[in-house]
């Protein structure tokens, strides 16, 4: 947990933070230091500040304190897969904020989680997808931190050639992006790594890189000088260099003291960092014994005794050790084996069997005190230990540099199927390349050929051109004589269609006025007429003085319309009751023998017409229907077309049908299909005027044999049938 707040460090610049750090710090001791001492009931507290802490989370603020908080809640659930959720948590509301350090840091801890669970496999998921943010957004002490860790989570596993390889990416690494902190950290690892391999001269070289690149007199660099002392004295005391060793611990204890002034006052200065300081003194006294200056080992062991009563549990075994290797070196072997049989015996101490170095030195003393049998099957089992142990080692190291050797291997299968691949392509591209000079030799012979084509072609083409060019305007002048003849055409058809309407009006007025005309002499001259014959005479006299009326009324209508003298006059009105009223109408002059049938939706729609003229339309069209349906129905209504949003007022018959040939000039002026037919040829002409006054056209469908169906189209108006 030490290790983990130092880490968050990087967040607390500011003296708000700092604070924030301290108060969790303070609650977390209050907590965790109970349940480690062995008070069960103190979990369940933990356990409830928890859920405390949790509902104050929710209720918090999404702001930058709330990512504080979570760390507050990672730091009491450390060891528990709980954490993982805090974790993740964090990460979310990082993103939110786009505070990419804490997101970096979200991941580190997931990594670090797995590490202390030595699950290899989940570490490298969550480092792998840390180190490119880390890179990218320069949160170089998060990435080289989890290396370090890497590290020695390799080291732990015995993969050593493994560990020094990452120790030496980590110091590319930092060297390409000049991060001071990187080279410290990768020249601790590599240290480290080169002590568990034994190349103790290297390891030692790096380590004092690593203490040569921290700057002097900044605290924060404190636990780094730390951490690479106490490798340098272990390095020492391996390669039996005491004098260097006592060295370092000199310049240890004096950082000691540099971070007591700092740190607390005169009152704490003997308690702050007592474990390290004790430390130092059991490492101190074993370099005198072994450099046979007993005086200053048994000074450095007296204080200790007077000054430190009350030690812990590892101190007091560090102790007891201490002052065994002070009783056999000053040939007191019984004191020695004493002593040494209280750390031995001591519940924390590691039993000889499994330290070779104890089993030794419990080997010596027993000799050195007359139990032979027992010393011997000591250094039988001290043998063994040694043999098992590098056996051990020797098959970790064997098995890494076989899986370093299987695996260049792949990286050479690699590099000669790339270089493979490369030969294939260069061969190709060289066949690619000749045939490319092959087609050019021919494109080459090719382009010659047709330039000479090309210019023989180029006489043919300017005759050519002339001919064309004299070809366009005899085309030209084809196209306009076209058109003259078309319009004369048209003329001729319109004075041919003029001719048969004034011939038409003349026997159409001549047949009216012959017959009043007549039946009024007759009326006039002869007095033998019958009341009955008279009765006859004068309707026959009437219904011609219809006929001749409506004749000048529909030449006058169809004028006073083209000159655009006549009005409209437009209103909303209900189509239902519209075509009621022509059904009314029409009903009582339809022939018995057809079926006059309404057809109009249940709801009523609304349209803005003229009722008049559009009530004269629906009438043409239902008259035209009488004269050409012998016999069947006849259907008026409307409908609302849904795909259109257009209003359809129709008349259907069941008479003659219309021909595909008529259909599109039967609403032309003067048209009739047949000159023998009577009226004009005016009523559909006046029709269609009157459908585009109102903003509509007129539809037509037929079918000869089957009958026909006109429609006058008006729009829809979505606001007056709402």
């Amino acid at each position: 947990m030490k290790c983990y707040i130092k880490r968050c460090d990087p967040h607390a610049g500011n003296p708000m933070v700092k604070f924030v750090y301290f108060i969790l710090v303070v609650i977390l001791f209050s907590i965790i230091s109970p349940v480690k001492a062995g008070n069960p009931t103190n979990k369940e507290d933990i356990d409830f500040m928890v859920d405390s802490l949790d509902k104050e989370l929710d209720a918090m603020p999404r702001d930058s304190f709330y990512l504080y908080k979570i760390v507050g809640l990672e730091l009491l659930l450390f060891d528990s897969p709980r954490f993982l959720y805090y974790a993740e948590l964090k990460e979310k509301e990082a993103r939110r904020q786009n505070r990419f350090d804490f997101v970096c840091e979200s991941y580190s801890d997931r990594a670090l989680y797995y590490s202390n669970q030595n699950n290899i496999d989940s570490f490298y998921y969550w480092k792998n997808i840390m180190d490119p943010i880390a890179l990218e957004f320069k949160e170089f002490n998060y990435y080289f931190y989890l290396s370090n860790s890497e590290v020695n989570l390799l080291l732990q596993n015995k993969r050593i050639q493994q560990a020094i390889q990452t120790a030496k990416k980590m110091y590319e690494t930092a060297k390409e992006n000049e991060s001071l902190e990187g080279l410290v950290a990768s020249n601790m690892s590599l240290g480290n790594a080169m002590f568990a391999a034994k190349r103790n001269k290297e390891a030692i070289n790096s380590l004092e890189t690593a203490l040569s690149l921290i700057p002097v007199n900044e605290t924060g660099w404190k636990g780094w000088k730390i951490k690479t002392y106490l490798g340098l004295i272990s390095i020492c005391n391996s390669i039996n260099e005491y004098s260097k060793g006592l060295d370092y611990i000199r310049q240890y204890e004096e950082l000691i003291e540099e971070v007591r002034k700092i740190r607390v006052d005169n009152s704490g200065k003997k308690t702050y960092m007592l474990n390290e300081w004790m430390e130092l003194q059991t490492w101190k006294a074993n370099f005198y014994i072994k450099l046979k200056k007993y005086a200053e080992a048994q000074v450095i062991l007296k204080e200790v005794k007077e000054s430190y009563p009350d030690l812990s549990e590892k101190n007091q075994i560090d102790y007891r050790l201490a002052v065994a290797n002070y009783y056999e070196a000053t040939g007191k072997y019984y004191e020695a084996f004493n002593e040494f049989q209280k750390a031995y015996h001591h519940p924390g101490q590691t039993t000889p069997n499994e330290n070779p170095e104890l089993l030794e030195q419990n080997a010596n003393l027993l000799a050195h005190t007359g139990a032979l049998n027992e010393a011997i099957k000591s250094y039988q089992d001290l043998n063994i230990l040694k043999d098992s142990l590098n056996n051990a080692w020797l098959d970790s190291q064997l098995n890494e540099f076989r899986t370093i050797y299987d695996t260049d291997q792949l990286q050479l299968k690699n590099s000669e199927l790339e270089l493979k691949n490369k030969h294939n392509l260069l061969r190709a591209s060289w066949i690619i390349l000749a045939m490319l000079i092959v087609t050019l030799v021919f494109i080459s012979i090719f382009y010659f050929r047709l330039a000479r084509i090309k210019k023989k072609l180029q006489k043919s083409e300017d005759e050519l051109k002339k001919e064309r060019d004299e070809l366009i305007i005899s085309k030209e002048n084809l196209r306009i004589a076209k058109i003259k003849a078309e319009e004369v055409r048209d003329m001729a058809l319109k004075v041919e269609r003029k001719e048969s309407f004034f011939a038409n009006m003349n026997h159409e007025i001549r047949t009216p006025l012959n017959a009043i005309v007549g039946f009024s002499n007759l009326l006039a001259s002869d007095e033998d007429i019958s009341a009955e014959e008279r009765s006859l005479f004068i309707n026959t006299i009437n219904q011609n003085c219809e006929s001749l009326l409506k004749l000048i009324n529909d030449i006058l209508y169809l004028s006073r319309m083209e000159s655009g003298k006549m009005s409209f006059s437009l209103e909303n009105y209900n189509l239902s009751e519209l075509i009621s009223e022509v059904y009314s109408t029409h009903q009582v002059s339809i022939p018995r023998n057809l079926e006059f049938i309404k057809s109009v939706p249940g709801k009523a729609l609304f349209a803005r017409v003229d009722k008049t003229r559009l009530k004269q339309v629906v009438s043409n069209f239902i008259n035209n229907a009488v004269k050409f349906t012998p016999e069947g129905h006849i259907r008026i209504g409307y409908q609302l077309d849904e795909t259109n949003r257009e209003i359809v007022l129709f008349v259907e018959d069941t008479g003659q049908g219309i021909p595909e040939e008529h259909q599109k000039k039967i609403f032309e002026r003067f048209y009739k299909m047949d000159d023998a037919d009577k009226g004009t040829g005016l009523g559909l002409s006046i029709s269609t005027i009157i459908a585009e006054k109102l903003g509509g056209h007129l539809d037509l469908r037929s079918e000869v044999g089957k009958g026909s169906c006109f429609s006058i189209v008006l729009p829809y108006d979505e606001k007056l049938n709402a």
